[in-house]
């Protein structure tokens, strides 16, 4: 039956059961949410499990039960065997190819949800949501406004090439998530400036993974990719952080991600 829901309707029906599970998992019976994270913060355990009155008992079991059939929505688009699996870093050319990009666009929204949701998970941040039907638009707005860099991508041959075609699409690859929006945090305590810092703790060392990906296609795939991308996104941030918000802000990121992409892994 899934097959035949086109596939705008099954982004966006997985969109929006993620977001009623992201409400349901605040109430769960055994307390397994993580409190909301801030910056530097420290995070208490979670609490036992507790059952005031009968009627609680069985409503935060049925709370916890309907959590965890939510996660069945990750498996609701179809994914072919021979697919990479779900989360796995690949290059630009691989999402951006040129003609048609239907197979690229499924894979880039596949794999930079879960990309991003690891990174996510690792500082334990729980208060925030990435919806698919956000990163099809940013796609859909890569290909129409910067069909020069994927076909830089496409004629990059030699290393130094790559360097420069992966670092240029890097950059605007990261603008237009900032500017979607990719990552939609809840919690209205964090400052604008905390919550930027945030979507760039996550967003940059997915861009950089895939533009590793792109600089190195024939390499076997580095394992801890992502954990050396978020290592070297920390040790940059003020500078990355500086860049977006300059007066030239593409030109200035592809510098910097030029010379990470060249010192990676």
């Amino acid at each position: 039956m899934l097959r035949e829901i086109s596939e705008e309707v099954r982004v966006a029906l997985k969109d929006r059961l993620r977001d009623v599970r992201h409400v349901i998992r605040q109430h769960r019976h055994d307390g397994s949410a993580t409190p909301s994270a801030r910056l530097g913060d420290i995070l208490p355990l979670p609490r036992p499990p507790f059952a005031p009155a009968a009627v609680d008992h069985l409503v935060g079991h049925a709370v916890s039960a309907f959590d965890d059939a939510m996660t069945l929505a990750e498996r609701l688009t179809p994914v072919r065997r021979s697919a990479p699996p779900a989360g796995a870093v690949q290059g630009f050319a691989t999402y951006f190819p040129l003609g048609e990009a239907r197979e690229g666009a499924r894979a880039y929204r596949r794999d930079l949800y879960y990309l991003a949701r690891e990174v996510l998970a690792n500082r334990r941040v729980t208060d925030a949501r990435i919806h698919e039907s956000e990163l099809a638009a940013i796609h859909a707005t890569m290909r129409t406004r910067h069909g020069d860099l994927i076909a830089g991508i496409a004629g990059a041959t030699d290393w130094a090439a790559r360097i420069e075609a992966a670092s240029a699409f890097s950059a605007a690859l990261l603008l237009t998530m900032l500017d979607h929006r990719a990552i939609r945090l809840d919690d209205a305590a964090l400052s604008s400036r905390d919550a930027r810092t945030l979507e760039l703790l996550c967003l940059v060392p997915v861009v950089l993974a895939c533009g590793f990906a792109t600089v190195e296609p024939d390499a076997s795939p580095e394992p801890d990719i992502l954990d050396l991308t978020v290592l070297a996104t920390e040790a940059r941030l003020d500078r990355i952080a500086d860049a977006c918000a300059g007066a030239d802000a593409r030109a200035e990121l592809t510098r910097i991600f030029a010379t990470l992409l060249a010192h990676l892994p």
